[in-house]
């Protein structure tokens, strides 16, 4: 374990944000996660996980399953030779998202989605435009 007791949580795992489609269902969300570090105990009963993720606009697509029983964090093994995980007993960590963060991170995925979508067409019609902050 690294000093200061920080260690890292999904020790090659992927993480992934899921809607929770059954009870035992999930739809991985088209979105990157990366861990910055988890402190086990880092108060009394309470984990530190720290996160960062990114999407260009794929959580906004109206394929995308809605969640029937909210929304997780999952930490799943590299390999599975069927493919599936029965959720939620097959996933090394789970962490159920509250509502308010979810609409903060579909908005970000809106934003990023338009703003593709405005590049793209800007650069079909001979008008190449920024993308985000570039």
């Amino acid at each position: 374990m690294p000093h200061g007791g920080v260690e890292t949580c999904s020790n090659r795992t992927y993480l992934s944000l899921a809607a929770i489609v059954e009870k035992d269902k999930i739809f991985v969300l088209p979105a990157g996660l990366t861990e910055h570090y988890y402190h086990a105990n880092w108060n009394e009963g309470l984990d530190l996980i720290a996160l960062s993720g990114w999407s260009m606009g794929g959580m906004s697509d109206p394929r995308i399953p809605k969640a029937k029983y909210g929304y997780a964090i999952v930490a799943r093994p590299a390999i599975n030779e069927s493919g599936a995980w029965k959720f939620p007993d097959e996933f090394s960590h789970v962490i159920y998202v509250p509502q308010r963060i979810i609409d903060a991170i579909f908005a970000v995925d809106k934003k990023s989605r338009e703003a593709l979508e405005s590049a793209i067409k800007g650069t079909l019609q001979g008008k190449p435009q920024k993308f985000m902050n570039e």
